[in-house]
């Protein structure tokens, strides 16, 4: 007999396990029948969560058995397992089960380490005729969903299907990653339409005379507070995206060495480079918006004394106060910037 397994991903790591609440619901009220399910998470953290449900209530349970059996992953080890009491008996049923049909915990492993931080996964085994609901509730609670047919001797076309949903997954974390290079790149491209608006009101400033310049200046003023808190908006998302990249680099590392497999160490090995990659990506862009900063502040001082060179007595004693913060909010910033070049280094 042919079956239905299901794999969906989920931008955030609670949605697996709030699906499976939901359709328990379901198959409780007689409204679906669904043969196993397992939830897989990555927290933002990076830690892990694996975790067989079993059959939901259906009566066909135990005559088809699990995609894979036990609760894996669970804290404390075997000492974890028993204190889960009844689950921990399944546990050791189910795992007869994943022995039979040879699909092993380093399958699901695989898969959980597929997911990006902060995502999850439900995985489900259906009978055909309770496929087409079984895609309409599943639809509700957003996601993407894989489908493939399984028959009894299901070891392969399970290989497939793990396959081509760690596949997937590498593809959507290129897409996510696309998008965020997107939305720094539109930041940048904003920062770059406000300096050059403030070039322009510096020119007009530098043609305007002293007594009709306090208007300019103002707005002079304005967009640069404007700007530098863009800036240093941009400036954060970029640290803290190279910092969980760190983070991320030295949990996988920590996992390739503890890695019970050759096959989980060489996907292990394989993410690790892609995020070593991403890393690097990150850091260019932290240097040249650190960069871009210094060479901001400094036009602006520039600017500024060219002004303040040819101002009365008043305007340039207010000029040159203004002058020596920006010459301070410079010196930081070129300190910040040498700083992150010795730790880059």
């Amino acid at each position: 007999m042919t079956y239905e397994l299901f794999l969906t991903a989920f931008d955030r790591a609670e949605t697996a396990d709030e699906a499976r609440y939901w359709l328990h619901e379901f198959v409780h009220k007689g409204d679906l029948q669904v043969l196993d399910v397992v939830v897989l998470a990555k927290r933002e953290d990076d830690s892990a969560v694996i975790r067989q449900i079993g059959d939901l209530g259906s009566q066909h349970g135990g005559r088809i058995g699990a995609i894979v059996g036990g609760l894996l992953g669970v804290a404390g080890g075997p000492v974890g397992v028993a204190a889960l009491g009844a689950a921990g008996a399944a546990f050791g049923a189910a795992s007869e089960l994943l022995t039979s049909r040879d699909l092993y915990h380093d399958d699901l492993k695989e898969m959980q380490q597929a997911l990006a931080p902060g995502t999850s996964a439900l995985l489900a085994l259906v009978a055909p005729e309770h496929a087409a609901i079984y895609a309409r509730r599943i639809a509700d609670f957003g996601g993407e969903t894989m489908r493939f047919s399984l028959t009894n001797d299901a070891g392969q076309e399970f290989q497939d299907a793990k396959h081509a949903f760690i596949a997937r997954q590498a593809e959507r974390r290129r897409e996510q990653l696309a998008a965020w290079s997107s939305t720094t790149t539109e930041e940048t491209a904003d920062l770059d339409a406000m300096n050059h608006e403030l070039e322009q009101i510096y020119a007009a400033i530098s043609s305007t005379p002293d007594g009709q310049q306090a208007d300019l200046r103002v707005q002079a003023a304005g967009l640069c507070t404007r700007r530098d808190a863009a800036r240093e908006l941009l400036n954060q998302t970029l640290a803290a995206e190279v910092q969980r990249l760190d983070e991320a680099i030295s949990r996988y590392q920590e996992a390739i060495s503890g890695a019970t497999s050759d096959d989980e160490r060489a996907a292990l090995t394989a993410q690790n480079e892609t995020l070593r990659r991403d890393r690097v990506a990150a850091e260019q862009k932290l240097a040249a918006s650190q960069e871009a900063e210094l060479q901001e502040r400094w036009r602006d001082i520039s600017a500024l004394e060219a002004v303040a060179a040819r101002a009365d007595r008043a305007t340039r004693i207010e000029l040159d106060l203004q002058l020596a913060q920006l010459r301070d909010e410079y010196a930081a910033a070129r300190q910040e910037r040498s700083t992150a070049t010795t730790r880059a280094a």
